[in-house]
């Protein structure tokens, strides 16, 4: 039993975990309010999270520290893919045709993968916005698996939330709690495994 408890048991990590991603829920959908802060507070979402991970620093000392640094590209990384996506919206509303189709399939993957590794990078690197959006395409392109998995452990929480909304109402507060930092946390080693040979190349 003494060793369930033990600071370093897989027991008390799980535990770690939930409270991280419990606190980190919090903070992202309260700094996310205002909704042009989103940006800022996604990077600093993530960021945090790969502090967790590196046994770095206090959680919300981190994250606010991150929040603040990372706002002006944070912010116009967000206005651009906000813009972007409300145009994207309008195109699948009133262009029907077969070649608009093709072209709005194509743009909107291309989105997606943008939307999923902008965050990330710009919680790694210090880069333009142009910078970090090519280089989100890059990678996302690159790595079609990462990518991949990276967007199901949204969808398998979207998809429990449906479901708890359906069958379990009493299970819902839980998720919408442990929802983001929970799937923050678990994305977080798949990007890392695909960026840490850059950050050690641009830390040499």
């Amino acid at each position: 039993m003494r060793a369930v408890f033990a600071r370093d048991s897989a027991f008390m990590h799980g535990l770690d975990m939930v409270a991280n991603a419990a606190v980190l829920t919090l903070l992202t959908v309260a700094c996310s309010l205002p909704l042009v802060t989103i940006g800022a507070a996604l990077t600093a979402s993530y960021e945090t999270a790969w502090s967790i991970r590196e046994g770095k620093g206090y959680l919300l000392r981190t994250y606010m520290s991150a929040f603040r640094r990372n706002f002006p590209i944070a912010t116009a990384l967000w206005a651009v893919l906000a813009a972007t996506g409300l145009a994207l919206a309008a195109l699948w509303l009133f262009a029907n045709d077969t070649v608009a189709t093709v072209a709005k399939i194509m743009l909107t993957l291309l989105w997606i993968i943008a939307m999923v590794w902008a965050w990330p990078l710009a919680a790694r690197f210090e880069n333009s916005v142009i910078a970090t959006l090519r280089n989100a395409l890059l990678f996302g392109g690159t790595s079609p698996i990462t990518t991949l998995v990276v967007l199901v452990i949204p969808g398998i929480v979207i998809g429990l939330t449906a479901a708890s909304i359906q069958w379990l109402p009493q299970g819902l507060y839980l998720l919408l709690v442990l929802g983001l930092g929970m799937t923050v946390q678990l994305q977080v080693p798949l990007f890392d495994h695909v960026l840490q040979p850059y950050v050690d190349k641009a830390n040499a």
